[in-house]
């Protein structure tokens, strides 16, 4: 049960406390914030603590309480920032909350060419491997983009089906530099849309290089394959064209959910060749998948390469 409390004071005296560890190097809260507050959204009780040595954040609150904790500490670009917020079942947009500090934590920097998207069984992660770095018109004799930067992880849960597109094209569309976008990789549960919506995210993704997918393939109208086999029906971003025209390896991965891809073989393949007829793939990988030899053979003679891993498949050591 959480204790009644008249004011913010014991927030601001863990924030004092906070201020005199400064050879704190992991912090973890978890529903710490939320614990201490009397008020969801409490006025600024203190200037941002800030960690000379942190190198990792950990946050796991109710979104509102992630807001204020954020307000209150310092974060730079050195620490690896793992946020979950926790909504509220009843507001349909809770994570509106967090998106101004996002876009104030993002500032003028840009996203490093990697980003995974998770859909969870009630809620969605948003993961930046290598977190953000400034704007490559502002690097001066410093480190390339790619070798700069630090994890950043932003989850939301519990989040219904219906709203896990609408938010994960809000996010993207405020991460700047997806136009450089290298690497993407996204799991099954928010594919299912018109291809159309795919393009209204991803449209400007023209460097794309490589697409990892962890989803069951779907032969329908409303399917993120839909969306690789098409080109947009409108000019998006100044481009009309395919999705990632500059794509060159897709790998499949079922570790963990076991797709399957037996007897789907003449469908994949249909579908890998009208996406070489838009933009050539050279390399298809399958990993921890199940899938049958006739589908590899016959990919074999539509792309150049075609890799089998049998790697966190089952009875597979």
């Amino acid at each position: 049960m959480r204790p009644a409390v008249s004011d913010t004071q014991d927030f601001g005296q863990f924030l004092a406390a906070l201020s005199r560890m400064p050879a704190l190097v992991v912090l973890d809260l978890c529903n710490v914030v939320s614990y201490l507050l009397s008020s969801p959204l409490p006025t600024s009780c203190a200037d941002p603590v800030t960690f000379p040595k942190l190198q990792r954040l950990v946050l796991q609150d109710e979104v509102t309480a992630c807001l204020v904790a954020l307000k209150h500490l310092a974060i730079d670009s050195t620490m690896d920032v793992d946020i979950q917020c926790r909504l509220d079942p009843a507001s349909e947009h809770g994570y509106d909350h967090i998106l101004p500090w996002l876009i104030s934590h993002i500032g003028g920097r840009q996203i490093t060419p990697e980003l995974t998207i998770l859909d969870r069984p009630n809620g969605l992660d948003i993961v930046i491997p290598q977190g953000f770095i400034a704007n490559a018109a502002q690097i001066v004799g410093g480190l390339p983009y790619r070798e700069a930067g630090h994890s950043f992880r932003l989850c939301f849960y519990p989040l219904a089906l219906k709203n896990v597109f609408t938010e994960l094209r809000t996010i993207c569309r405020i991460l700047p530099g997806l136009e450089r976008l290298e690497v993407l990789s996204i799991s099954e549960g928010c594919a299912s849309r018109n291809p159309q919506d795919w393009f209204s995210i991803f449209g400007r993704c023209h460097q794309l290089r490589r697409l990892e997918l962890q989803l069951p393939f779907e032969d329908n109208d409303n399917s993120f394959w839909t969306a690789l086999r098409t080109t947009s029906d409108a000019n998006v971003n100044g481009h009309s064209g395919p999705l990632f025209p500059s794509l060159k390896s897709l790998t499949l991965k079922g570790q963990n959910v076991k797709i399957n891809y037996n007897y789907v073989g003449m469908k994949l393949v249909m579908w890998t060749r009208l996406r070489m007829k838009l933009a050539p793939l050279q390399t298809i990988e399958f990993v921890g998948c199940n899938v049958d030899g006739e589908t590899i053979n016959r990919l074999g003679d539509e792309v150049p390469r075609v890799i089998l891993s049998r790697k966190g498949v089952e009875g597979d050591s």
